[in-house]
Order: C-alpha cells, then sequence, then structure tokens
C-alpha cells in the first residue's frame, strides 16, 4: 500500500521545450519591436515635444510587455524563472531602446527636411531657383513654390517679347516699332493673368496636395503635419490672387496706350514721347496714371509677400 501512494505524490512535470524555441520567440518579438518603432509616421516637431517622445516610449514598453506576455503563452512560460525575467528584459530594452534611435533619426531627417524648406522659402522670396527637396515637406514645397514661380517667368518672358515692357516703359519705342502692330496680341496674355489668378494657385495646391496624400501613404509624415502645412501655405492664396489681376489690369492698359500710340501722331522727345494733340496727351496720362498705380500696388504687394516668406523661414529656423 505504502508503495502505491509513492507513485501518486504528484503529477509528471510537463517537459521543458528546448532553449532555442524561447530564444526564437524572443527574437521576434525584437524584429517586431524595431520593424514598429521604425515604421512608425512620426510629427514634425518630434524634436521639441517631450509629450510626443514620452508617448512614443511609452507605447515602445506596452508592446514590449504584450509581445513578451505573448511568447510567454507559448513558449517562454515553459522555459526557467531566469529565462522568463531575462527575456522580459531584454524585449523591453529593445522594445524602448528602438523607439528612442527612431526618433533620434527622425529629428535628424527632419531637421535637415525643414532646413531645405528654409531655403527654399529664401530662394523663392529673391525669385531664385528653388532648391530640391530632401524630405517630404521640401518636396512638397519644392512643387508649389517651383509651380508659381514658373508661372511668373513663363508670364514676364511672354510680357517681355510682346513687347509690353516697351510700352510701359517707352524704352527705345519709335512709330516704327513692332510693337504697336500688334497691340491686339496683349488681350491674351491679360485673360492669361486672369486665367492664373483664378486657378493657377489652385493648380499647383492641388499637385502639392496630391504629392503630400503619397507621402502620408507611405509614412514619410502625418496627415497632420500635411494638413498644417497646407493651412501655413493659405497665407499667399489672396495676395496671389491679387498679383495677377493687378497684371491683367496693367497689360490691358499698356493695350490701350499701345493702340493709342499705333494710331495717332507722336514724337520722341528725350527719354519719352510727346503728342500734339491735347486729347491724345490727357487719354495717354490717363492710361500712364493708371500704369503707375498699378506698379506700385504690385511693389508694396510683392514686398509684403517676400517678408512674409522671410519671416515663415525665420520661424522655422527656430
Amino acid at each position: 500500500m505504502s508503495d502505491s501512494w509513492d507513485h501518486d505524490d504528484g503529477a509528471p512535470e510537463e517537459p521543458r521545450p528546448p532553449l532555442i524555441l524561447p530564444l526564437i520567440a524572443t527574437a521576434v518579438a525584437a524584429a517586431l519591436l524595431v520593424a514598429f518603432a521604425f515604421a512608425m509616421p512620426r510629427s514634425l516637431d518630434i524634436g521639441q515635444n517631450d509629450s510626443s517622445v514620452i508617448g512614443a516610449v511609452l507605447s515602445g514598453l506596452i508592446i514590449s510587455i504584450i509581445l513578451w506576455g505573448i511568447g510567454f503563452g507559448i513558449t517562454i512560460r515553459r522555459a526557467g524563472g531566469g529565462w522568463q525575467v531575462g527575456t522580459l528584459l531584454f524585449i523591453i530594452a529593445v522594445g524602448v531602446g528602438a523607439q528612442v534611435a527612431a526618433i533620434t533619426l527622425a529629428a535628424q531627417r527632419i531637421s535637415g527636411d525643414m532646413a531645405t524648406v528654409v531655403r527654399q522659402y529664401r530662394a523663392g522670396a529673391a525669385g531664385q531657383p528653388l532648391p530640391e527637396g530632401t524630405g517630404p515637406v521640401s518636396r512638397i514645397s519644392a512643387v508649389f513654390l517651383n509651380g508659381m514661380l514658373e508661372d511668373r517667368r513663363s508670364f514676364q518672358h511672354d510680357a517681355e517679347a510682346l513687347g509690353v515692357l516697351q510700352i510701359l516703359t517707352q524704352e527705345g519705342l519709335t512709330r516704327s516699332s513692332p510693337v504697336l502692330r500688334h497691340c491686339a496680341d496683349f488681350e491674351a496674355l491679360a485673360a492669361r493673368a486672369r486665367r492664373l489668378g483664378s486657378f493657377g494657385w489652385e493648380s499647383h495646391y492641388a499637385e502639392a496636395r496630391r504629392l503630400a496624400d503619397e507621402e502620408v501613404r507611405n509614412r514619410e509624415m502625418t496627415a497632420g503635419d500635411a494638413d498644417a502645412f497646407f493651412a501655413s501655405a493659405e497665407y499667399n492664396h489672396l495676395s496671389s490672387q491679387r498679383q495677377w489681376m493687378l497684371d491683367a489690369e496693367l497689360v490691358e492698359d499698356a493695350q490701350e496706350l499701345c493702340e493709342l500710340l499705333a494710331r495717332r501722331p507722336w514724337v520722341v522727345r528725350g527719354q519719352g514721347i510727346l503728342l500734339s494733340s491735347p486729347a491724345d496727351l490727357t487719354e495717354a496720362r490717363f492710361h500712364l496714371t493708371r500704369i503707375q498705380r498699378i506698379i506700385d500696388e504690385k511693389r508694396i504687394s510683392a514686398d509684403a509677400t517676400r517678408q512674409t516668406m522671410e519671416e515663415a523661414a525665420s520661424r522655422l529656423e527656430h
């Protein structure tokens, strides 16, 4: 009888699995934690926002514990106590460390990207070619600003080629100047300016928005940061529209002045022209006064836009 009791003292222990299985579970958890940390999109202020950093570290800690718990339920629980504690500490260290490393690299990448945006804003304010984008924000900025700058350069080139500038300044203008035979061509240029004022900004905005959506899908930036960029870009919308409306008015007045000079007698006197008819002189002065007013308003508007872009660049630097 005593022998039978000795055989029933306890159930046989569950055999422990080979140590390779807990190691595999630990390695899989660590790999998932690293992939999760570097796949997360980071906000543009990650380097300065303590709450974002703390949240990322806490998420790494929580997910580490969850993954360890899953591994514990599958195989780690059958390892020795030292292995259990060791794998827990290792997985937590990987989860938190991966988040810190990912945040550090993201902050460096974002800092370089924003430095490029600063250079783009300053180049745009000076009317110079923009540096190429080095990150999601500067790539979006390049598409948006380059589109508007190209519209402006193309318009100015065509205005000079048509002779609009010669009419506005009367520089080198004579009765035989070719521009006087093509005054009607100014009408299409004015219509183009009005079209750009109505739809040009929106078309470049839409193209930049398409690129931003792609960057968000690729986890290069957050949707919130993309929205913030386009909200900040709104500052020059009305200014851009007004600039193009002024360009249209300027070309229209230049056309009327061109047509007056094409059909009425006048002579060159020094750096200007002299009309013999008082009525013609009054009409010419009317257009010249309007032209000067438009030029002055364009200069003020352009200076304000440059100052706004410079202030935006300064804010990004700090």
